[in-house]
């Protein structure tokens, strides 16, 4: 077993370990060897692509892996949710900036949803591409070009760290169906600034609140990142 099989192995081992403690969320089958996959993926490419800050660090992989799929962990609790079902089979996600494959490849890993991952870096959409194919997803395409990307509508359009929350909503709209849905990953520090853009169109927006994965062994346990954490969500809603 080489150094990145060891970190992939020891990934998958942290996010078994804290989903046992949300035993209403079930994984897909398959869904933890997909992760180990794509951890031992990140491990081996992740300084070659400068993919993150530490890929050869189970921790926060792991760390990042959980966070991606809180939307799914948090639905789970509340199956009646108004959003529960926005990753359902039939839907399509289109998610902005994926860079290491965060939050946008996660997802397509623990759903039957289509996805399109717009990424313009070359060489983490190459890596996006490796990470694919090494998963066996075969509801993943990448797209380089965002406008390409936007010619046909999505049910969806989300993103983690993909720019500030006005330009993330400026550029999901543009790709919304009339009905659709924006989830933004978001710190609890953006909350008034979401909360003013809301304010200003006169839509509304839902926060799902959550403490961030605790990963004990995770080295970059600094104040931002132990704060409350925010998924927000909206749907679009065509003017009269």
């Amino acid at each position: 077993m080489d150094r990145a099989e060891e970190i992939g192995t020891a990934a998958r081992a942290l996010v078994e370990v804290f989903l046992k403690g949300h035993p209403e969320f079930r994984a897909a089958t398959g869904f933890l060897d997909q992760i180990q996959i794509f951890a031992v993926e990140l491990a081996r490419w992740g300084a070659r692509f400068n993919l993150t800050a530490a890929p050869d660090d189970p921790a926060e992989l792991a760390f990042h892996l959980l966070d991606s799929l809180m939307p799914l962990v948090l639905f789970a609790r509340n199956p009646k949710d108004e959003f529960a079902n926005s990753l359902a089979a039939g839907e399509r996600v289109l998610d902005l900036g994926s860079g290491a494959g965060f939050p946008g490849l996660i997802l397509a890993a623990s759903s039957e949803a289509e996805f399109v991952l717009v990424e313009s870096r070359r060489k983490r959409a190459n890596f996006l591409r490796i990470a694919i194919g090494a998963m066996g997803l075969s509801n993943v395409k990448i797209d380089s070009q965002y406008r390409r990307a936007f010619v046909q509508k999505f049910d969806v359009v989300t993103a983690r760290a993909f720019a500030r929350p006005a330009e993330f909503y400026e550029v999901a709209i543009t790709a919304m169906k009339p009905d659709g849905i924006a989830m933004l990953y978001a710190s609890e520090r953006q909350r008034k600034e979401i909360e003013t853009i809301f304010g200003e169109n006169g839509q509304a927006a839902m926060f799902y609140e959550y403490e961030p994965p605790r990963i004990a062994s995770r080295s970059n346990q600094d104040g931002d990142n132990l704060a409350k954490h925010l998924i927000v969500i909206s749907r679009r809603r065509e003017e009269s």
